[in-house]
């Protein structure tokens, strides 16, 4: 997989967890979390979900796509199982150089009894070593 570029969604960050917080509160203003959720656990949340609208309106967070496109590989000679990732240009120092890899969830198609679908062998390497080689060769450190 080769990076093409990143579609950068991080305006959407405080209008995302300002709508959650503002349901949570309405909920339980309602009385509709009424002895399901203590009232400590819903304050605590309440100030993290603030927290994270702040932290979005300072952008201290990002948060969007990344695209990749699969080059095309050629059987010549070489192992056509495992990809041949390509260097990519350096990056400049306002990019981004980090990256939250979510391997978990619900289970998915991909998923069996002997693990998380994430774990799943791709030529030699498994689906989410594929994805930290790549972040890697893009310049996320």
């Amino acid at each position: 997989l080769l990076l093409m570029d990143f579609e950068d969604l991080s305006h959407q960050l405080p209008i995302h967890y300002s709508a959650v917080r503002t349901v949570m509160m309405a909920k339980r203003e309602a009385g509709e979390l009424k002895g399901l959720i203590s009232d400590d656990w819903l304050n605590k949340m309440a100030d993290g979900l603030q927290e994270w609208v702040t932290q979005a309106e300072q952008k201290t967070l990002v948060w969007g796509y990344f695209r990749f496109c699969k080059p095309m590989l050629l059987r010549d000679g070489k192992d056509a199982s495992a990809p041949r990732y390509r260097a990519l240009p350096a990056l400049p120092p306002t990019a981004i150089k980090a990256a939250i890899v979510s391997a978990a969830g619900r289970l998915g198609e991909l998923d069996t009894r002997a693990g998380p679908g994430c774990l799943i062998s791709m030529g030699k390497l498994s689906i989410v070593a594929h994805l930290l080689v790549q972040l890697h060769s893009a310049g996320i450190e």
